[in-house]
Parts: C-alpha cells; sequence; structure tokens
C-alpha cells in the first residue's frame, strides 16, 4: 500500500505481550482515517514496558501512542527490515485514564492482521476473533464489522491437543452457536471451541479449544452507530 492519499495522523494502540513477543493492535474507530483493525507484531527498545509488564501482570492494559504516521506504514512484511518508531508508553488507556510510562522506541515486525472496514457492510451475526500470539499466552480480538458493535481483546491459553502451538497467527475463529453481540462475547473463565476459517469464508473443521484467562481491553463507545 503506497503512502500516497493516506496522511500522517496519530494511531494509538494496545501493548500485549512481554518484550520478546511484543503484539500491538490499533485502536479504530468507525471514522477515517482510523477505520482500520490491525494487529502487529512489534519489538519495544526500551525496558520500561517489561519492567511494568512484569509488576502489573499479562492482563494489565497497556497503551502506545507512536508519532504521527501513516496507516500505510502499519502493513509491513516480515522480510522488510524495521524502522523503529518514536512512541510513548502509558499504563491504562491513552487519552483517557493512562498515565504515562515513558518513550520508547517501537519496531514494526509482521502485520498479522489489516482489514478497512466497509461502510457498506451489514453488522455480522457471526461471532469471530482474530487469535494472535503463541505457547501458552495466546490473545484474542473480537473482529470489527459494522455499528453497533464493539473492541475487545482476550487473553487466553490454547488447551488440550493444541498446546503447543495453538492455531497460527493471524487465523480468523468462528464460536458458532453464539450471537455476534456483546451480551454474548466470550468471558473470562470460559472453555470454547472456535472453528478456523477458511479463505472462502466459511468455518473449516479444524477446531481449536481456548481457556479465556482475561479480558485486556472492551471498547463500545467508539463502535456505536
Amino acid at each position: 500500500m503506497p503512502d500516497e492519499g493516506f496522511p500522517k495522523e496519530t494511531h494509538d494502540m494496545v501493548v500485549l505481550g512481554t518484550n520478546s513477543r511484543v503484539y500491538l493492535s490499533h485502536l479504530a474507530k468507525f471514522i477515517a482515517p482510523h477505520d482500520y483493525q490491525i494487529i502487529l507484531q512489534a519489538a519495544l527498545s526500551s525496558p520500561v514496558y517489561e519492567t511494568n509488564r512484569h509488576h502489573y501482570g499479562t492482563s494489565a492494559l497497556f497503551t502506545l501512542r507512536p508519532e504521527p504516521l501513516s496507516v500505510a506504514e502499519l502493513r509491513v512484511q516480515a522480510a522488510v527490515t524495521p524502522e523503529a518508531l518514536p512512541a510513548r508508553l502509558f499504563f491504562g488507556r491513552v487519552g483517557r485514564d493512562g498515565g504515562e510510562l515513558g518513550e520508547v522506541r517501537a519496531s514494526l515486525l509482521q502485520t498479522l492482521y489489516f482489514q478497512q472496514f466497509d461502510p457498506l457492510a451489514s453488522h455480522s451475526s457471526e461471532l469471530r476473533y482474530i487469535f494472535f500470539g503463541g505457547g501458552d499466552e495466546g490473545f484474542l480480538a473480537h473482529r470489527i464489522t459494522a455499528p453497533p458493535d464493539f473492541d475487545q481483546i482476550l487473553l487466553v491459553r490454547p488447551m488440550g491437543e493444541d498446546v503447543p502451538p495453538g492455531p497460527p497467527p493471524g487465523a480468523l475463529l468462528d464460536f458458532g452457536g453464539r450471537e455476534n453481540r456483546l451480551d454474548d462475547r466470550l468471558a473470562p473463565g470460559e472453555q470454547a471451541s472456535g472453528a478456523i476459517v477458511g479463505n472462502d469464508g466459511f468455518p473449516t473443521q479444524h477446531e481449536t479449544r481456548l481457556q479465556v484467562v482475561a479480558e485486556v481491553y472492551l471498547e463500545t463507545e467508539d463502535f456505536g452507530k
């Protein structure tokens, strides 16, 4: 995706994982230029994140505010040499209750999921989540489609035969039998089975069992009408 037509803006992120395996989830909205659901693998240069993550635990909410950049710069390939982006790290939600922890540099290693919202799309009836992470520390991000909707990130652990490796990073999981509604979302303490969605958009026969450990992030205000 070329940079032309994509102005530099502030694109805030949720930060997940540990320094050896850090992930960023774009704080999206239904308005341009933030109308993209994006999940990236990254590396942070400063120990400030690892120190605070160790102190507050794996389910604590951290957010990142990079210096203004184009949304096109968030679509990176693993073969591309990462460029370190200056950013500020926050404990809590940046722009709301978040307290600044210090400056870091974020190197974007790979884009795992990148999808622009379709303004003509209908609200999806299927409850689907994007899986990322690995080993015994995985994450699910609720797939956002059309208003009214919600952004949710869960800390999960694969169970049974899926330990390890679990689904491939960026896989879309369909949790059949549940409606795509806020009050029917996955919740901490649940054990749920999700079918990997194929390239044709339909669930395959391959299912993965997950233990939902914690709800790291939930946002509904930005995804109303």
